[in-house]
Protein backbone atom coordinates (compact mmCIF):
# COMPACT_ATOMS: atom_id res chain seq x y z
CA UNK A 1 0.00 0.00 0.00
CA UNK A 2 2.90 2.48 0.93
CA UNK A 3 3.59 2.13 -2.72
CA UNK A 4 0.47 2.92 -4.14
CA UNK A 5 0.67 5.38 -2.20
CA UNK A 6 3.46 6.82 -2.76
CA UNK A 7 2.72 6.52 -6.48
CA UNK A 8 -0.26 8.55 -6.27
CA UNK A 9 1.19 12.24 -4.67
CA UNK A 10 3.85 11.34 -7.05
CA UNK A 11 1.38 11.29 -9.67
CA UNK A 12 -0.12 14.13 -8.81
CA UNK A 13 2.88 16.66 -8.54
CA UNK A 14 3.68 15.65 -11.68
CA UNK A 15 0.33 16.70 -13.06
CA UNK A 16 0.41 19.62 -11.40
CA UNK A 17 4.03 20.38 -12.40
CA UNK A 18 4.78 20.57 -8.66
CA UNK A 19 8.41 20.20 -7.75
CA UNK A 20 9.58 16.08 -6.48
CA UNK A 21 11.27 16.52 -3.59
CA UNK A 22 14.05 14.80 -3.04
CA UNK A 23 14.53 11.39 -1.58
CA UNK A 24 15.11 11.79 2.77
CA UNK A 25 18.63 10.06 3.14
CA UNK A 26 18.47 7.43 5.52
CA UNK A 27 20.82 8.95 8.54
CA UNK A 28 18.96 12.00 8.90
CA UNK A 29 15.41 10.14 9.38
CA UNK A 30 15.12 9.75 13.66
CA UNK A 31 13.38 6.75 15.18
CA UNK A 32 12.25 6.06 18.60
CA UNK A 33 12.61 2.28 19.64
CA UNK A 34 11.17 -0.20 17.35
CA UNK A 35 10.83 1.83 14.37
CA UNK A 36 13.13 1.49 11.00
CA UNK A 37 13.22 2.49 7.50
CA UNK A 38 12.41 1.21 4.67
CA UNK A 39 13.03 1.64 1.11
CA UNK A 40 10.22 2.23 -1.10
CA UNK A 41 10.72 1.80 -5.15
CA UNK A 42 8.38 2.97 -7.91
CA UNK A 43 8.01 2.55 -11.34
CA UNK A 44 6.68 5.93 -12.56
CA UNK A 45 6.17 5.36 -15.83
CA UNK A 46 4.63 2.06 -15.30
CA UNK A 47 2.33 3.36 -13.09
CA UNK A 48 1.40 6.32 -15.45
CA UNK A 49 0.93 3.80 -18.20
CA UNK A 50 -1.33 1.39 -16.04
CA UNK A 51 -3.46 4.46 -14.43
CA UNK A 52 -3.99 5.75 -17.89
CA UNK A 53 -7.54 5.11 -18.95
CA UNK A 54 -7.99 7.01 -21.93
CA UNK A 55 -10.02 5.21 -24.53
CA UNK A 56 -8.33 4.11 -27.74
CA UNK A 57 -10.02 3.93 -30.88
CA UNK A 58 -8.88 1.44 -33.12
CA UNK A 59 -9.81 -0.23 -36.15
CA UNK A 60 -9.21 -3.95 -37.14
CA UNK A 61 -10.27 -6.91 -39.55
CA UNK A 62 -12.02 -9.97 -37.78
CA UNK A 63 -13.61 -12.89 -39.74
CA UNK A 64 -17.14 -12.67 -40.10
CA UNK A 65 -18.09 -15.98 -38.30
CA UNK A 66 -16.81 -13.71 -35.16
CA UNK A 67 -19.12 -10.99 -36.34
CA UNK A 68 -22.24 -13.04 -36.38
Amino acid sequence: MSRDALATWLDYLIDEGEVIPNPSMVNDISLDDGQFVTMIDIDMTSYRRHKNSKAVKKTLSIPSWLNE
